[in-house]
């Protein structure tokens, strides 16, 4: 097992203070936007979710966009820095704000995405920077793992505050976590390469004339094109815990419970990985077949056993689609000898992620117009008949990754002759 060095560790806690950020908005914001209209929670209820995400996900790339290019030729970590302050004002004004600002759904989904775009862009680059391709793998299951204990118990901790007080007690607890980030922001060194800047037509005229970098690195955008459907996975899992339970605490505790069950399993699957012996490609087919057994489950019996049964299910499935496909992200540029694209790289998937997150919304408005829970089930069918796929193109991803270190290997020993 590869060992993370110092500023590995300090850019995962980093990471994971993010996670107890944005378990407010992508968790609690949302549950009371599906509560505004509590009697309609399948019609104005997902219309209201479905315009909160496609506004936040539209101001995203295109702050994303725009940061990249700073990134590219600026000091990575002063802008981690300006990103972390950035996200710091913005959540502080949603806590503000709190119920109010769920009644502003445009004004609150679009600074979910500024503060996105000004900390992601810079937090990839510094991420692949640091991570050297033996220990890429170990520092994406220390991170999932870390964010899944931090889900165990801020959720509980969150809803149990939201549901007895408001959300402006909250404040401090937040602004205390952005200044242990800002803090932990001195202990990384990121080392920009020389002459660097942002290309993104340069890039892409790149992948055009390179027949084999195109065909290497296509699965890899293939699979953030189908990631960016995950994000609906988890709405739905709010949708259905609070159309079942009513509470923002039952949220936080089935949302604990879950990542416990995830850790237990990311540990373990570390151990199948290692094997060589062990043939990978049924353990990514029964992750991608899992959570749309669990849908199909819920439409033919809708009960609260079969709605926690999915939730579980859907969250496996999602720890794991974002560990495996972080790690093969992170690795194909470098194994293409390509870093000096490194920010192109992460923009161009963060873009096609955004995309079909906002075609995922899109159905969230078209189920809405039904006003029913069955034309919500139909939709979370729909949604989930994509796991598979991106399952089977995440192994795809694995196979390629394992040519270009073997292909490495036999050039070190034919060196070594």
């Amino acid at each position: 097992m590869s060992i993370l060095k110092k500023s590995q560790k300090s850019l995962i806690s980093i990471y994971s203070l993010r996670v107890v950020l944005e378990l407010f908005t992508s968790t609690f914001l949302v549950s009371y936007i599906v509560t505004l209209n509590p009697e309609n929670i399948f019609g104005t209820g997902l219309l209201n979710v479905a315009i909160f995400y496609i506004s936040w996900f539209f101001v995203y790339i295109i702050s994303n966009f725009i940061i990249s290019f700073f990134v590219d030729k600026s000091n990575r970590l002063s802008l981690l820095r300006l990103g972390i302050f950035v996200s710091l004002t913005l959540l502080i004004a949603i806590v503000i704000w709190g119920k109010q600002l769920s009644e502003w759904i445009i004004l609150a989904g679009a600074l979910c995405g500024v503060s996105d775009g000004f900390f992601y862009p810079s937090y990839y680059v510094v991420k692949n920077e640091l991570s050297e391709n033996k220990t890429n793998r170990e520092y994406n299951l220390v991170a999932t793992v870390l964010e899944n204990l931090v889900k165990i118990i801020v959720p509980t901790i969150l809803g149990y505050i939201i549901d007895v007080s408001s959300f402006s007690r909250i404040a401090i607890y937040i602004t205390l976590v952005a200044l242990i980030q800002f803090g932990l922001t001195f202990l990384l060194k990121s080392t920009r390469p020389n002459d660097s800047k942002f290309e993104l037509m340069k890039y892409f005229k790149f992948l055009k004339e390179d027949k084999f970098a195109r065909n290497k690195i296509k699965y890899t955008y293939l699979n953030a094109f189908l990631a960016g459907f995950k994000t609906a996975y988890r709405v739905i899992i709010i949708v259905l815990t609070i159309y079942a339970f009513k509470t923002n605490l039952s949220l936080g505790f089935y949302t604990s419970i879950f990542s416990i069950i995830t850790i237990i399993l990311l540990i373990f699957s570390k151990r199948i990985d290692n094997n060589k012996n062990i043939n990978k490609f049924p353990l990514y087919l029964i992750l991608g077949l899992l959570p749309l057994i669990g849908a199909i489950v819920l439409v033919l019996f809708t009960n609260k056993y079969v709605l926690i049964a999915y939730g579980l299910t859907s969250t496996i499935a999602l720890n794991f689609s974002g560990y495996l496909g972080s790690a093969e992200r992170d690795a194909i540029i470098k194994n293409l000898d390509k870093y000096d694209f490194i920010a192109e790289h992460q923009f161009v998937h963060e873009a096609l992620q955004c995309i079909s997150r906002i075609i995922a919304y899109l159905l969230f408005i078209v189920a809405s117009l039904f006003t029913s829970i069955n034309a919500f089930k139909v939709l979370i069918v729909v949604l989930l008949l994509m796991n598979p796929i991106k399952f089977v193109i995440m192994y795809k991803q694995r196979q390629i990754r394992l040519e270009f270190e073997n292909n490495k290997e036999k050039q070190i020993e034919q060196k070594s002759l």
